[in-house]
């Protein structure tokens, strides 16, 4: 008898003379079923089959259960629950700590800590180093001030600063102790009413009336007045106007030098009580005291001995 040469399946020679022709296939067949089911033994749907100690013949190794990993175990494969396996180490970084080699390891952001305060900011205090910057103030800015971030609030510069408010009434109305600190004055004017038809009225710096500056009626020219050829109104002028139909503003600068010839622009507009036509008015000058002074009160004056009745003037200091 013959055999195969991988299972070892016995079959005629080839110079055999079958008698029973039909025993011999059926023998064959045999050992070929056998074989056949050594090398898929699965029985189950998931089985697999891995190779055993013995020739020919696989092991079968039924599925495992949800969420088992397979994994080796005595030198054959197998299902296994997983394990967690601890950290071998958790160094901090910059700005991180916590760490460690097993267990729960936790980790701190110390930059997130430093923060104490709705909107504070982390600024860098050197190489790999850093702290907290406290929010500043409300209308404070970020600026740098040696050489570190910092909130300081913002300079005047270019900006209007009102340092004074004030109601005109009487014959004169004096504003004292004006700010030396800014670079120019603006003054603005509205609103005027006045006890008679027609009047000056008068801007005179310190008080000084040879040095008076402000609009004029009649077109005649006095010391140092504007000359505008405008009226005031007021209910005894034929046209009823309570006052806001007045205004003039006037910018002065060098205000605080008591050396610098100081100039001024002037702008505004009246209507006339007559006519009831308005005149919008400019003009452009300068004066120097004859005695060396600094600007440090308006007195506003009408003339002839009439009075205001109302009016506002507001004080400006300009950077």
């Amino acid at each position: 008898m013959a055999t195969t040469t991988n299972y070892s399946w016995a079959t005629p020679d080839d110079t055999a003379l079958v008698k029973d022709g039909a025993a011999a296939i059926r023998s064959l067949g045999t050992s070929i079923d056998t074989t056949t089911k050594n090398l898929n033994p699965s029985t189950t749907l998931g089985d697999i089959e891995y190779r055993s100690s013995t020739a020919n013949t696989n092991t079968r190794l039924g599925v495992g259960t949800s969420g088992q990993v397979l994994t080796v175990a005595g030198g054959v494969p197998s299902w296994a629950t997983p394990t967690t396996g601890d950290i071998e180490g958790v160094t901090a970084g910059t700005g991180i700590s916590g760490g460690g080699t097993s267990g729960t390891v936790t980790i701190t952001n110390s930059m997130a800590t430093a923060i104490t305060t709705a909107g504070d900011l982390i600024k860098g205090t050197g190489s790999g180093t850093f702290d907290r910057l406290g929010i500043g103030s409300s209308g404070q800015i970020l600026t740098v001030s040696s050489g570190a971030p910092a909130w300081a609030t913002p300079s005047a510069s270019g900006g209007m600063t009102l340092l004074s408010t004030t109601t005109l009434s009487g014959a004169t109305t004096t504003i004292s102790s004006i700010d030396q600190s800014y670079n120019e004055l603006y003054i603005k004017v509205y609103g005027i009413t006045n006890d008679s038809a027609n009047i000056n009225y008068i801007l005179k710096p310190n008080g000084t009336a040879n040095l008076a500056i402000g609009p004029k009626i009649e077109g005649t020219t006095v010391g140092q007045y504007l000359e505008q050829n405008i009226q005031l109104n007021n209910s005894s002028a034929g046209v009823l106007r309570s006052g806001g139909d007045n205004a003039w503003g006037i910018r002065i600068s060098n205000y605080n030098s008591s050396t610098r010839r100081i100039t001024y622009t002037y702008e505004g507009y009246m209507v006339n009580s007559a006519s009831s036509a308005y005149y919008g008015v400019s003009s452009a000058g300068g004066f120097r005291f004859g005695t060396a002074a600094a600007i440090t009160s308006l007195e506003f004056s009408t003339s002839s001995g009439n009075s205001f009745t109302g009016g506002t003037v507001l004080v400006y200091g300009v950077k």
